[in-house]
């Protein structure tokens, strides 16, 4: 399977923008050439969210590996 998004991203916040319907902060579990797949917890629980690349606007990283105030953002892959 491609992957999109650095490895480095995998475990680490991210920030997903949606089309029009907003977006939703977590943690990258996955990503594949079908979209990504992202940690979200909520109320002591938490569950997995697949979302298609044909529905994501942007996928941002929150954190640095080395902790500095750095953001990076990527774009859907074209065609997606």
């Amino acid at each position: 399977m491609a992957t999109y998004l650095p490895t480095g991203w995998h475990g680490k916040r991210v920030a997903v923008l949606f089309n029009a319907d907003g977006g939703f902060e977590g943690s990258l579990f996955n990503d594949s050439d079908g979209g990504v797949m992202v940690d979200i917890v909520e109320d002591q629980s938490a569950r997995k969210l697949f979302i298609p690349w044909s529905s994501v606007q942007y996928v941002e990283l929150l954190e640095q590996a080395d902790e500095r105030p750095h953001r990076q953002a990527v774009k859907k892959p074209p065609g997606a």
